[in-house]
């Protein structure tokens, strides 16, 4: 505690001190008045230590009020609250020479003092001989100008004012009730106008009219003290029969806010049904008729019952009324009647209880069975069995439970042998309470029976799990052994009835196992359908020697609808339909590899697309897109200081991230509500935008791989993995391989017979247009191997790409090697060029480095490697098995590119800034949102969804339009006007 720290002091008074004062260690108690005489946290610390019994108890007492007086003469506002709060009211009960810290407190400067002062410690005094103190410093709160404090003050201390001085009580009431405070007023009402009407009623009923008046103001907020008046002083003042209640009664009655009718007709009316039951049914009537719904519902509760009690032909009609009100609450209210009405006029009410019982909400139905069922099988058994029946089959377990008690009314009926089918039926049941309630009925039907009508219930009784059942099937097979010569062959036809029941049992209970473990293997709820396992939308079943299996589905559009399959082989068909969707494969876990005639997407080893065509058009369109953004990009990269190039490259990188994109909302369930509003119009324009975002970023465009070596009629040539890599690889490396040969002979043919010496520049330039356009698809395709998927929870991995291998045999280090060497011929390549460019001819890194500032003149190199990332992101997560990882992984590579673009401007065109910063934007934007279309969440309504899909569609057209018009613009006009355009725009 002398540690210079002020905040290891504070700790130590926080934590150590309390025990220490508990346990009355010497010095303890000097500590904390030290501590209270230190700085603000050790003084905040200390002040919460006065309310220990320690410390008020002390024996010196003056030492303790000596404290007190100290933390409330404090400077710091903090330290006299927390002493008026947790202290005062605790030492002002324990010693009545203390009042006059109590006196301080409420006329401390802070409100806040004077708040828990009014309301911890001013209702301690009124239990002592300090009748004129209290009232005088109830007074003195009363007259606070804090309106918390006077709140405070009327809710805790004015109704103990009633007992040590009525009159002065009433006149501060009526200071209370004539402040402008609503809320002062209302609490008054609750807490003393009660009071008031026990200790003087002439008085205290003056003081009610006072709060109950009506100022006919429909904006005066009034109505809640008067509600509260009327609920808690009203009915005191009935009870009095005191002159004029029952005309506050009719005011309020007839009040025009409904929570206070409603609080007349719940507490109030009651007072007055005896006295004047006429008036009273009238009232109650035009409440359950014509009232608001709250005044509905506190006429349907306790009015409601006594009526009933004192006049059942007149009450009747009104809990007929009550319980077809249209609001839940009210029949629920209603419910205290039905006892009384079903006792009175038995079948009469008997439409009634039907529909009760039959009712949507559980809580009604509840109510129906524990409260009417009981009394109709009492009043007639005939009529009521099939509301049995009906309870034993509900859903809920309450409502089965409370119609198995209901069977004990039963036993005393003569037609017992009908109850029989619903006793084997509670018997079945998966509930231990429900068993044993039926069980116990089985002595008495046995006795008034006979054993061979019930022979089956004491087998299923016999052979229960639970103790108090089996007990209940011995006790009747006992008897029945004692009473007969052949008790041995009444127990073994018990026994054989108990194991014919069993097995019956333990077939259901492992057809309940499978579907719960089968639920388990895919973490989703599979259903049962009579004998047969029905899978949601997204998980299939396939049948592995005999026995069942679930799979979540690798995408989730082969598997939709409910698809099921019997619970046990059969001879006929196994299955009910179809597991996959058409192009899938029903024999592969998952569905994952494609049907004959299908093949999988380029980017996406889960999407199956038919195959139309044959090779040499199939050829076509795998080569021909890549080939055409091939020659546009050496073509632009010729004059790599012009900037139609440098356009280009923006719009290539757009090209990578817009394809993405387009292929999210693609294959979104959102794209059915789209196709619904626009027509069928919309497929073949995402199909176009698709392919044209795939030839702006030198992707394959969307075509089934195996169609490349397969023939339409002869069906599907399965593909591997390594097969699958070459043909992915195929066209960048064919295309680049052929476009290095043809500028290496025009390289020769301008050196030997033109004498030109920019071959090397040309073929320099050649090859970095190839690594741009190529270099990120090459680098996804060689990542074909590293993904890896499950179709269970416990089951391994597998490649996606291929799977029946497992993925602990995939080639680690193969694809380790193809990373560095992706890296290595890209971007560190690039990066060791742009080091040396000086060392080489004039113009040979113009591509890499014309673009950008000095300063900046190896962002190319960030730009290869955010379009790589992306590739990348693509391969690794695919989008149709896990399409938000995706989106979120791209979404965060692009923000990270927009956030460095804005803060470096790398471009020496303020322009091609400008050009950078739109596609980029829209790129992270839509990717963000489009986590939206994708999202399962219950606030992802269609109709939200859709208008995501159009704000995508319309920022990827917009950009994509400014880009195309541009690229137009700078091929069209000379390079003189275009430059200076280009300095006007910018």
């Amino acid at each position: 505690m002398s540690d210079t720290s002020a905040r290891v002091r504070a700790i130590a008074t926080e934590w150590s001190l309390p025990e220490a004062l508990r346990l009355g260690i010497a010095g303890a108690f000097g500590l904390l008045e030290r501590a209270l005489n230190d700085e603000k946290p050790v003084r905040r610390a200390a002040a919460g230590c006065l309310d220990i019994p320690a410390v008020v108890e002390h024996q010196n007492g003056e030492d303790a009020v000596r404290l007190m007086s100290v933390a409330l003469d404090s400077k710091d506002n903090n330290v006299r609250e927390i002493a008026s709060k947790q202290g005062l009211g605790l030492l002002i009960k324990n010693r009545t020479d203390a009042v006059f810290l109590l006196e301080k407190a409420l006329s401390d400067k802070d409100g806040k003092v004077r708040l828990t002062a009014a309301a911890n410690a001013l209702p301690e005094i009124s239990q002592y001989r300090h009748g004129e103190v209290f009232i005088r410093l109830l007074r003195k709160v009363l007259h606070d100008k804090n309106v918390d404090v006077m709140t405070e003050g009327v809710q805790r201390a004015l109704p103990k004012a009633f007992r040590c001085n009525c009159a002065e009580a009433l006149q501060l009431l009526d200071e209370a009730l004539d402040s402008s405070s609503m809320h002062l007023e209302q609490v008054a009402a609750e807490m003393a106008i009660p009071q008031a009407l026990v200790c003087n009623a002439t008085e205290g009923f003056l003081l009610l009219q006072k709060v109950m008046k009506d100022k006919n103001d429909p904006s005066d907020p009034s109505w809640e003290v008067r509600r509260d008046a009327v609920q808690f002083g009203l009915p005191i003042a009935l009870r009095q029969n005191i002159s004029g209640a029952s005309e506050l009664l009719e005011a309020a009655l007839r009040d025009r806010h409904g929570l206070v009718r409603a609080a007349a007709v719940g507490f109030a009316l009651p007072e007055v049904m005896h006295q004047r039951t006429e008036y009273a049914f009238q009232r109650l009537s035009e409440a359950l008729n014509d009232g608001h719904d709250m005044e509905r519902e506190m006429a349907a509760g306790q009015p409601l019952s006594e009526a009933l009690v004192i006049d059942y032909d007149n009450a009747s009609r009104m809990l007929v009324t009550a319980m077809y009100d249209d609001k839940p609450n009210v029949r629920t209210r209603a419910f205290e009647g039905l006892p009384v009405a079903l006792k009175a006029k038995g079948m009469l009410v008997w439409p009634l209880l039907e529909k009760l019982m039959f009712d949507n909400q559980i809580d009604i139905r509840s109510r129906a069975v524990e409260i009417g069922l009981p009394e109709a099988l009492r009043i007639n058994l005939t009529a009521a069995l099939p509301l049995l029946e009906k309870s034993l089959q509900d859903k809920s377990v309450s409502i089965v439970k409370k119609a198995a008690s209901a069977l004990s009314r039963i036993n005393i009926q003569p037609a017992k042998e009908a109850a029989l089918p619903f006793i084997e039926t509670a018997l079945k049941s998966k509930h231990a309470d429900v068993r044993e309630a039926a069980a116990g009925h089985l002595p008495d039907f046995w006795q008034k029976l006979g054993f061979q009508k019930i022979t089956s219930l004491v087998g299923l009784a016999l052979n229960d799990s639970d103790e108090m059942v089996r007990s209940a099937g011995n006790f009747v097979a006992k008897g029945e052994a004692r009473a007969k010569a052949n008790g041995a062959k009444i127990r073994l036809e018990a026994q054989k009835a108990a194991i014919k029941t069993e097995k019956a049992r333990q077939r259901d209970l492992k057809f309940s196992n499978t579907v719960v473990n089968l639920s388990t293997e895919v973490r989703d709820i599979l259903v049962r359908r009579g004998d047969s396992v029905c899978a949601p939308p997204g998980v299939m079943l396939l049948r592995v020697n005999g026995d069942l299996q679930a799979h979540r589905c690798l995408n989730d559009a082969a598997c939709q609808g409910e698809r099921c399959l019997p619970f046990q082989l059969q001879d006929t068909d196994d299955a009910k339909g179809a597991q996959c969707s058409a192009g899938y494969d029903d024999n592969i876990p998952g569905c994952g590899p494609c049907a004959s005639d299908y093949g999988r997407d380029s980017s996406d080893p889960f999407k199956c697309f038919p195959c139309y065509h044959t090779y040499w058009v199939s050829w076509l369109r795998f080569i021909l897109p890549p080939a055409g953004m091939y020659g546009v990009a050496l073509a632009g990269a010729t004059k790599a200081k012009d900037q139609f190039g440098h356009v280009l490259k923006i719009c290539i990188s757009f090209g990578t991230s817009a394809s993405l994109i387009i292929k999210v909302l693609r294959y979104s369930p959102v794209i059915e509500e789209v196709q619904a509003r626009f027509g069928s119009w919309l497929k073949p324009m995402m199909t176009g935008s698709l392919t044209a975002a795939d030839t702006a970023s030198g992707s394959m465009t969307q075509l089934g791989l195996e169609c490349l070596l397969s023939n339409h009629d002869s069906g599907r040539i399965p593909l591997e993995l390594t097969s699958l890599l070459a043909i992915r690889l195929s066209a960048p490396v064919m295309l680049s391989g052929v476009g290095m040969l043809c500028i290496i002979a025009f390289a020769v043919f301008k050196r030997c017979i033109q004498g030109d010496q920019d071959g090397f520049k040309i073929l320099l330039t050649t090859f970095l247009v190839s690594i741009n356009l190529f270099l990120p698809q090459i680098l996804a395709s060689l990542l074909m191997a590293a993904p890896c998927v499950q179709t269970q929870v416990d089951n391994k991995p597998m490649l996606a790409w291929d799977v029946h291998v497992g993925c602990a045999d995939r080639p680690v280090w193969k694809l380790a090697v193809s990373v560095l060497f992706c890296l290595t011929i890209g971007p560190l390549c690039w990066a060791v060029l742009i080091s040396r460019k000086d060392n080489a001819p004039a113009g040979s890194f113009d591509f890499l480095t014309s673009a950008y500032k000095h300063k900046r003149q190896y962002w190319e190199v960030v730009v290869l490697l955010r379009r790589m990332a992306i590739c990348a992101v693509g391969t690794l997560f695919p989008l149709s098995y896990s399409p938000l990882a995706q989106i979120l992984f791209s979404s965060t590579i692009m923000f990270a590119a927009l956030v460095a673009h804005v803060m470096f401007r790398p471009f020496e065109d303020s322009v091609l800034n400008s050009i950078e910063f739109l596609s980029l934007v829209t790129s992270a934007f839509s990717m963000s949102i489009s986590t939206y279309v994708v999202s399962d969440a219950w606030s992802s309504t269609p109709s939200s969804r859709f208008y995501v899909f159009i704000l995508c569609m319309m920022m990827l057209g917009f950009t994509s339009t400014v880009l195309m018009g541009l690229l137009a613009r700078l091929k069209l006009v000379p390079k003189d006007l275009q430059m200076a355009r280009m300095s006007i725009v910018s």
